[in-house]
């Protein structure tokens, strides 16, 4: 309404500047003014609109883990582009995954909490139920966690090898410190790029989490190994990782080094959706479940 009456004020026609010029006009004009300004911030102006709301959403709980989509297109980019090769149950659930809007204790006891309510995993894990637990963490989901942690790995591995390189999958490395099995080795002629692949939360920069998983694989014993076994020098031996969160936002430094690596945008969207759908359905397997953690011995009467 501000903007249309603004318009009208301003207009070239006489008939529609009469209007914007109007007793009623001006007031309205008023009453959208006071109504435009929050927090002493003025939100006439559509960019300082947007700016305010991306910045509330970033330091509310359910979007602070999102503060990060800018960075890289690829967190957004099924949203909307891509959104037709996606089934419409499976657009919805990732959608459903990506704002953190999925029901779990503290989910569903917003607004309505007492300290007699409990929020602690359902599954006996002594955690609060939170959609991030449940994903990430819980006992239950271990099994999903490492199949969407090898789905990832796959999709990866048949990109780089259309892109010319060739992958070995999971190879074991003996290390002073122990075996190491990075996810990912991949050499093309005097090249090799070791590559692992993480779902993290997003909660820490998620750049930072790219750069200490590239530093746990950059161990001199892994670097001396792969040197001897490729034939390769040491300065043409690279290490990244494909760091992505459980709702689907890319570490943009991951995306570059991978996009250098010859993988093209469709696929590494690609990886994002399918983030999307694994976690959607560790947060489904977990309402499924029955199984408890037990921290203690269960007593067996009657025995004994």
């Amino acid at each position: 309404m501000h903007d249309r009456l603004s318009a009208l004020a301003s207009s070239d026609v006489p008939m529609f500047a009469a209007v914007g010029a109007s007793e009623w006009a001006k007031k309205r004009l008023l009453w959208a003014s006071r109504l435009l300004r929050r927090d002493g911030v003025d939100l006439t102006s559509k960019t300082r609109r947007d700016n305010y709301w991306r910045d509330k959403l970033h330091v509310s709980v359910d979007g602070r883990e999102l503060r990060e989509c800018h960075k890289s297109n690829l967190s957004t980019r099924w949203v909307d582009s891509d959104a037709h090769r996606i089934p419409g149950r499976d657009y919805v659930q990732h959608i459903h995954t990506r704002i953190n809007c999925l029901p779990t204790a503290v989910r569903v006891s917003r607004g309505v909490r007492r300290a007699s309510r409990d929020v602690k995993c359902r599954a006996g894990c002594q955690e609060t139920e939170t959609a991030a637990h449940v994903i990430q963490n819980c006992h239950r989901t271990h099994g999903g966690r490492v199949r969407r942690h090898d789905a990832v790995c796959h999709v990866l591995a048949a990109g780089l090898r259309r892109a010319g390189w060739s992958v070995e999958e999971e190879p074991v490395i003996p290390t002073r410190e122990g075996n190491r099995k990075p996810d990912l080795v991949c050499y093309k002629e005097d090249m090799a790029t070791v590559v692992d692949a993480q779902i993290v939360s997003a909660v820490s920069s998620l750049n930072d989490s790219h750069l200490k998983k590239t530093y746990y694989a950059n161990n001199s014993d892994v670097s001396h190994t792969l040197i001897e076994r490729y034939g390769v020098d040491k300065k043409n031996l690279a290490f990244t990782s494909c760091t992505i969160s459980w709702r689907g936002v890319w570490a943009s430094k991951s995306q570059e080094d991978l996009q250098r690596m010859g993988l093209t945008k469709n696929l590494l969207c690609s990886i994002t959706t399918r983030v999307l759908q694994g976690s959607h359905t560790n947060w489904t397997r977990f309402n499924k479940m029955t199984s408890m953690k037990h921290r203690s011995p269960m007593a067996r009467e009657g025995i004994g």
